[in-house]
């Protein structure tokens, strides 16, 4: 079945977007990225005895602060994707919840990984670890379907109540809700 479809093989309820925007598994790679280069910064620091200074300590500790909260958002995202709560916001609303929690993530990623950057020095600049990868990864986040930039856009909008855009609900389009 093309998971592009707007219905489901065997019903005729439209095939909820969660595929694109709710599930949390989507969400789930960033975060992997994210506690891989924690991961790899705090083994790399270790190694060379680093890990007394008080500026690493805050370091690791802001990136904690920026993962576990990527966590609890997409962990929140996720429980309403599954319960359904997330389909009784209207079009607009309900993307700009699932824009909110891909904005959050990337953005805490991304500043994540700035912090690990100056903190590593010139080795996270190298190719041979991991860190190069996942900093691209990272990086290719904030551009990916929907960008930061629209999201932000969506969301403003949507918290002022402003339309962004027109938007065909589904008693428009004839299929039960």
């Amino acid at each position: 079945m093309n998971n592009d479809s707007s219905t489901t093989r065997n019903s005729s309820r439209p095939r909820r977007r969660s595929r694109a925007w709710g599930d949390a598994r989507l969400r789930h790679h960033r975060h992997r990225h994210h506690a891989g280069a924690l991961d790899y910064a705090g083994g790399e620091l270790a190694r060379h005895g680093t890990t007394t200074d008080p500026l690493v300590h805050t370091v690791i500790g802001d990136c904690t602060i920026l993962l576990e909260t990527s966590h609890t958002f997409t962990y929140r995202h996720a429980d309403e994707v599954h319960g359904g709560r997330l389909f009784s916001y209207d079009s607009q609303p309900g993307i700009a919840r699932c824009a909110l929690v891909k904005h959050v993530a990337t953005t805490n990623a991304v500043r994540a990984l700035h912090h690990l950057a100056d903190v590593l020095g010139g080795a996270s600049y190298s190719r041979a670890p991991p860190f190069e990868r996942i900093w691209r990864d990272v990086q290719a986040g904030t551009f990916m379907p929907m960008g930061n930039l629209a999201a932000r856009a969506l969301i403003d909008a949507s918290t002022l109540g402003i339309t962004a855009a027109p938007v065909t609900g589904l008693d428009e389009t004839g299929h039960e809700c």
